[in-house]
């Protein structure tokens, strides 16, 4: 809506009869069935069909072809990663767990730890304070101590 100055107006009034009756015709819509789906949506929606087939014997690679014939184009291997098989041939390996440091073991009982530096930290510490042969460094530590924090 533009006026004759080319600007459109700041405020629309609508009355309020008006608004009750899109709103009550907006709530009386029926539920509008997705048309287009995402593949994964569509394995989804057929996964348990899948599943049966899986388990009438046709393999990942046919239960594709078959759905490729009918429109849905799908990889053998992108409908395994969507659809995998229950009761799998092979069992999953099994993940060993992660060992944790005995710092952690401690922490973990309520025991006090005491931070031990690292190797290096002490091969520095030991070269700083090391006496030297030279007379002007004899009695005195070097001032250049650097510590590594572990």
């Amino acid at each position: 809506m533009m006026s004759a100055t080319g600007k459109r107006p700041k405020t629309s009034i609508v009355s309020q009869k008006l608004v009750e009756q899109a709103g009550a015709f907006l709530a009386e819509l029926p539920e509008k069935p997705k048309e287009k789906l995402s593949l994964r949506e569509a394995i989804t929606q057929i996964q348990d069909q899948i599943k049966a087939a899986l388990a009438k014997g046709y393999s990942y690679e046919d239960i594709a072809k078959i759905l490729g014939d009918r429109g849905i184009d799908i990889s053998a291997s992108t409908l395994k990663t969507m659809c995998p098989q229950a009761d799998a041939k092979r069992p999953k390996s099994a993940r060993r767990p992660k060992s944790t440091p005995r710092s952690l073991e401690a922490r973990r009982k309520g025991e006090a730890v005491a931070r031990q530096p690292c190797a290096h930290a002490m091969r520095l510490l030991a070269d700083c304070f090391a006496p030297t042969r030279s007379a002007a460094h004899s009695a005195r530590p070097r001032r250049d101590l650097r510590l590594i924090s572990t």
